[in-house]
């Protein structure tokens, strides 16, 4: 017997390559069809539907604004009647004039020889006018017609009172006694720019003290009138309270 007789040996032909090669790629793609069935199994959510966005709406709640107030009631204002004041029929009682007093007037004391030499006590021809300025008979110092006085009225009073409220505030001149004469120089806004004693007290501290006062006095509250000259002279009574 030959060898190889009894069998024949199979050789795979051209076919059988390409049988196989079919099969390799079926059960390929099976298995990825597989696999790609089970990641889409995974992935797949279990509710059945599709995820859904959970949406958040904000209410705004609007305030009511509050009631307005009641209106409170006004008590009614209650109308108090004037008395109505009738005329008294009764007329006026008339007050009596009452009498002037005649005050007893000092003797004039003896000139002395200063003042006779400064022409101080000259004799005044109708004694003093409203501005306590002596009215001698014209040669004297306070004579009608030196230097700027004489004349005055109101104005006069006006210098007068203020110098001797000035002398009456100072504690060293208040307790002076007696009719001081005095020049000033007012100026047209009120201010004394010259301030001079033309008398004597007969106390040599006491004329020092009124020079003092002169020389420092306040300004009036008024301007000199336009048709009265800066110079004035002027008796100031320090006999009056």
């Amino acid at each position: 017997m030959k060898p190889g007789a009894g069998s024949q040996r199979h050789e795979p032909t051209g076919g059988d390559d390409q049988r196989m090669s079919a099969r390799s790629y079926l059960l390929i793609g099976g298995i990825l069809l597989a696999l790609a069935g089970l990641f889409a199994w995974l992935l797949w959510p279990r509710d059945g539907g599709p995820p859904q966005t959970e949406r958040f709406v904000t209410e705004i709640e609007m305030l009511q604004p509050p009631p307005p107030p009641e209106p409170e009631m006004e008590d009614p204002i209650m109308e108090e009647e004037e008395d109505i004041l009738e005329p008294s029929e009764e007329p006026p009682s008339e007050t009596p004039n009452e009498e002037p007093v005649d005050q007893p007037q000092d003797s004039p004391s003896e000139p002395s020889d200063a003042n006779q030499l400064a022409g101080l006590d000259r004799p005044a021809d109708a004694g003093s006018d409203n501005f306590r300025l002596a009215a001698g008979g014209g040669g004297g110092l306070f004579g009608r017609g030196s230097g700027g006085g004489g004349g005055g009225g109101d104005w006069g009073g006006y210098v007068e009172s203020h110098i001797r409220r000035a002398l009456q505030r100072d504690p060293r001149t208040r307790a002076a006694r007696g009719s001081l004469r005095v020049e000033v120089t007012i100026t047209a806004d009120g201010r004394f720019s010259r301030a001079t004693l033309r008398s004597s007290t007969g106390n040599p501290d006491l004329d020092k003290a009124v020079q003092d006062v002169l020389q420092n006095m306040p300004r009036l509250s008024v301007g000199r009138p336009q048709d009265r000259p800066p110079q004035t002279f002027a008796i100031i009574d320090m006999k009056r309270s």
